[in-house]
């Protein structure tokens, strides 16, 4: 499965605001099983749609360059 990390990476609280994913699941990516990478990109996915509906809302942007 390829990696969701987009090249736009910018932590802020152990998370990247590029692909979503928690720096532990950034660094474990690697050594995870199908599944697991599955279950990370399943995450990914909800946190996506959480900061989606926050811009929606009309809530500021701060990783826009």
């Amino acid at each position: 499965m390829k990696s969701p990390c987009i090249k736009k990476c910018k932590l802020q609280d152990g998370e990247c605001l590029g692909c979503f994913r928690t720096v532990e699941e950034i660094r474990n990516w690697r050594n995870m099983n199908e599944q697991e990478k599955r279950e990370v990109c399943s995450k990914v996915r909800g946190r996506r749609s959480s900061v989606q509906g926050l811009r929606d809302e009309g809530v500021q942007d701060d990783c826009k360059e």
